[in-house]
């Protein structure tokens, strides 16, 4: 029976002499069901790492991956994101799981140091469409957390995330908003270090790449399969672009302090396109001193929407407690 099965499927809906197979029509149904069981395979399979196959082989130069990128990344002034989250660590009872939507300001220029932010951000958490947890604020000059179901609204710096990073679940909001903009920020990253190359005499086969009139310094290693891009900011803090020869798409990002202490990992998993911008669909963020990781699949992307200034701004409401932002840390601990 076994062995039949295996050469003539339309056994397994018959007899075991195969009598549905006698008719064209059910040999035909016999067919389809094989064929779906077959193709079913491929369907299941997870999906490749970006819609990008493969764009140069070889080692280039810093200026020859920044003329790639320049071509491939379209001006981006804001974003639109729609996302689920999960978020586990040693702070988290268990697994917590909402769903988010982050409208994101998008500065001129990417931020020069490890703690500052230029953008305008406002993500808005919740479990169901009428269930709105929390919304969060990130401007240059504040940080505002609103917690609906208590009417408690806090508020602090963008410096003071940084000083307590257990406050928002251990994550921060703005880490998440760069995350989404790799492409750009390492478009950047290679335009100053094509300039530094242009613009600084080294010697030949130096990995450093320096520059008096830059408030970097840039070092780019080779690996198998990897460049490394390592860029050493002016307050002794690194940031580490690990980039695929092949695609060049980053599929890791690692950020370190001034003590050389590592403060940020993140992992990407996915990239897809959107209205022609190449942004990462699945990642997770590792916040090392807060022992929080958070997995984020980004469902939707709106390129470049219309951002009002009053989406940056909380309306004036009526019976809500105002507090400091340091004591949401007990509310989150």
């Amino acid at each position: 029976m076994k062995t039949a099965w295996r050469l003539n499927p339309c056994i397994a809906f018959g007899n075991s002499e195969g009598r549905l197979a006698n008719s064209p029509y059910k040999r035909l149904v016999c067919v389809l069901l094989l064929g779906f069981a077959l193709t079913s395979c491929s369907l299941l399979r997870p999906k490749p790492f970006s819609p990008i196959s493969s764009v140069t082989r070889g080692d280039l130069s810093p200026a020859q991956i920044h003329s790639f990128l320049d071509q491939r990344t379209p001006q981006l002034n804001s974003l639109w994101a729609h996302m689920k989250i999960y978020l586990s660590g040693h702070n988290i009872k268990g697994k917590k799981f909402f769903e988010a939507t982050l409208l994101y300001q998008i500065p001129d220029k990417p931020d020069t140091q490890e703690d500052s932010w230029a953008g305008k951000l406002r993500l808005r958490g919740y479990r169901t469409i009428t269930s709105t947890l929390f919304e969060c604020l990130a401007l240059p000059d504040r940080v505002q957390i609103y917690l609906n179901k208590d009417r408690e609204l806090y508020s602090g710096t963008p410096q003071t995330l940084r000083r307590h990073p257990a406050l928002f679940f251990g994550i921060n909001p703005t880490d998440i908003a760069h995350a989404l903009e790799i492409e750009r920020t390492i478009t950047n990253v290679l335009q100053k270090t094509r300039l530094e190359t242009e613009g600084s005499a080294t010697q030949e086969g130096s990995r450093a790449l320096t520059s008096l009139r830059l408030p970097v310094r840039n070092r780019i290693a080779t690996l198998p399969g990897h460049y490394v891009f390592i860029r050493t900011l002016t307050d002794n803090a690194k940031q580490v672009f690990v980039m695929r020869k092949t695609d060049l798409l980053i599929d890791r990002v690692a950020l370190y302090d001034s003590n050389k202490r590592l403060a940020l990992d993140i992992t990407y998993h996915q990239y897809d396109l959107f209205d022609g911008h190449l942004l990462p669909t699945k990642m997770t963020v590792r916040f090392i001193q807060s022992q929080a990781t958070m997995t984020a699949r980004v469902l939707k992307y709106k390129i470049n929407p219309p951002l009002q200034p009053a989406v940056f701004r909380f309306p004036p409401q009526y019976s809500v407690q105002e507090y400091p932002l340091e004591a949401l840390l007990k509310r989150t601990s």
